[in-house]
């Protein structure tokens, strides 16, 4: 809109004056353009916003502006979505061209057209820009990624726009289905700064682990991980998974999520929040930082209590082993993943029977921060293999910290290239009752 300066006036910025008799100052003149044009413009902007202009309501602009506003900035705002040009343009207009225009805007694909003079003018629009329109009633948001438009999110169906897929649908890209494999990558969201979730055993997986308390917080670390992998897919920053109140959580495998992954109870009172279960925790292609919290083997065991496997990377810190005896698994395994144990004097903590309480193969490692420790229960619990084995090519570095305790069996093994080192703490430095022993390549310095 054009500003319109005083009937008569030569400077065509000239402002308005009131009439003035003692000082013989007439009052400006007012062009019919400078009433008509603010209407026309206000009038434009509540029709855009989908309302109907009426004289009785004269909070519509602020109404218009509201509902062309999304999530916080006002986007562009297009008359619509679609292949063929509108009969009787209006001026003014400007839509959003699919992908197989037709007429006027035939050769025009995934451009904007916008109605001026009479004419139709094309642009191109820049990548990431998002535009709004409106249809039935309601908003719709569709974003330029530099080849076409897509669907901002698609969670509902549109009548003539977005259909369900099938199941076969998403396999094979084909079909009207909004939701295709080859469309799957814009409908994932992303994180835009490190984030909290609360998981309590009072939750529900069908929150979305907003707050710490029942109608906020997840029941299940399964649960919130498929939360996470429905809406942003691999995420590219750091989460943490708070356990929001004490109590006993289902054990889960926890897998792409290599920006990292914060399990956490309470540094102070790891009893009181116990990871429990017959599978353990398995960490792959993930970086895990596990804190302040207990993992325990119950039931019937079918698989070690921490494993980390290929790709995996977890720190412990302030955790406790336990759970019911058994002479099968281990407490920890890193088959090809390493774990790393951080912490005071007794980071990480054994009071369950297992077949081993440390255990590398496969390359993988676990190592000692500088001043972390290793405590064995002196209730002395049973280690039916090893207490410490590493194997085809596993290392297991324990001279940076502590290990203290005591328990009963083989101190350690070492075969096959794998390499056990306490930094020269000897023999002994390993509790148990019996000597350990190397064989086939195996080192134990």
């Amino acid at each position: 809109m054009k500003y319109q300066a005083p009937f008569g006036s030569l400077d065509p910025n000239a402002p308005y004056v009131d009439k003035n008799v003692p000082g013989a100052v007439a009052g400006s003149k007012v062009p019919a353009k400078a009433i008509e044009h603010p209407q026309r413009e206000i009038e434009t902007a509540i029709l855009q916003a989908g309302l109907v202009p009426s004289e009785g309501d004269l909070t519509q602009l602020a109404q218009a502006i509201r509902r062309l506003t999304r999530d916080g900035r006002v986007d562009f705002v297009v008359d619509g979505w679609q292949n063929n040009p509108p009969a009787g343009p209006v001026e003014g207009a400007c839509y959003a061209i699919f992908d197989v225009p037709t007429g006027a805007w035939a050769g025009q694909a995934n451009k904007l057209a916008f109605r001026r003079n009479n004419a139709w003018d094309f642009e191109v629009p820049k990548t990431g820009l998002m535009v709004q329109y409106w249809s039935a009633g309601r908003p719709y948001f569709i974003v330029y990624n530099g080849a076409g438009w897509i669907e901002d999110i698609a969670t509902t169906a549109m009548p003539g726009r977005v259909t369900l897929a099938s199941e076969q649908d998403v396999k094979d890209a084909v079909g009207t289905g909004v939701v295709q494999a080859r469309w799957m990558k814009h409908y994932t969201r992303s994180l835009l700064a490190n984030s909290t979730f609360y998981i309590r055993t009072d939750g529900n997986d069908a929150n979305d682990g907003s707050a710490n308390n029942a109608v906020g917080a997840f029941q299940t670390i399964a649960g919130a991980q498929a939360y996470i992998r429905d809406r942003y897919g691999v995420p590219g920053r750091p989460i943490i998974f708070k356990l929001g109140a004490p109590g006993t959580f289902a054990q889960a495998a926890i897998s792409n999520m290599p920006a990292g992954l914060t399990i956490e109870g309470d540094l102070a009172n790891q009893g009181g929040y116990v990871l429990a279960g017959t599978g353990g925790i398995a960490v792959t292609g993930s970086t895990v930082d596990l804190r302040g919290l207990s993992i325990s083997l119950m039931g019937t065991p079918t698989q070690h209590a921490l494993t980390s496997g290929a790709n995996g990377s977890v720190i412990l810190n302030a955790v406790t082993f336990g759970g019911v005896g058994q002479t099968t698994w281990s407490h920890i395994l890193a088959a090809s993943g390493q774990v790393t144990v951080v912490g005071g004097a007794s980071s990480v903590s054994f009071t369950a029977n297992a077949r081993r309480a440390l255990h590398a193969t496969g390359g993988g490692g676990i190592y000692m921060a500088t001043g972390a420790g290793l405590y064995f229960s002196v209730a002395n619990y049973t280690y039916a293999d090893a207490v410490v084995f590493a194997t085809t090519g596993g290392a297991i570095e324990l001279g940076n910290g502590t290990v203290t305790g005591s328990a009963i069996g083989q101190r350690y093994r070492a075969d096959l290239n794998g390499v056990i080192s306490t930094a020269g703490g000897g023999a002994n430095f390993i509790p148990g009752s019996s000597a350990g022993t190397v064989a086939t390549g195996g080192q134990y310095v």
